[in-house]
């Protein structure tokens, strides 16, 4: 393993297990964060509506789709 990498931060498995984005690949029944990016890009209107629901975002006007 390069040094630079070996003294990079690594998350603890219970930060990782308590975090944010291990909720959402959850909630999309996605098992880690290498899935997660792909589902993400496979289907992001799926990925974007967790989202915004899980962040409680409340639009004026529901969106139609992910993007215009």
């Amino acid at each position: 393993m390069n040094a630079a990498l070996s003294d990079a931060w690594r998350p603890s498995p219970q930060q990782v297990a308590n975090a944010n984005v291990t909720e959402i690949a959850r909630l999309l029944g996605v098992a880690d964060f290498d899935a997660l990016q792909r589902l993400s890009v496979a289907d992001p209107a799926a990925y974007w509506k967790v989202v915004n629901d899980y962040c409680r975002i409340v639009w004026s006007k529901p969106y139609e789709r992910y993007a215009d």
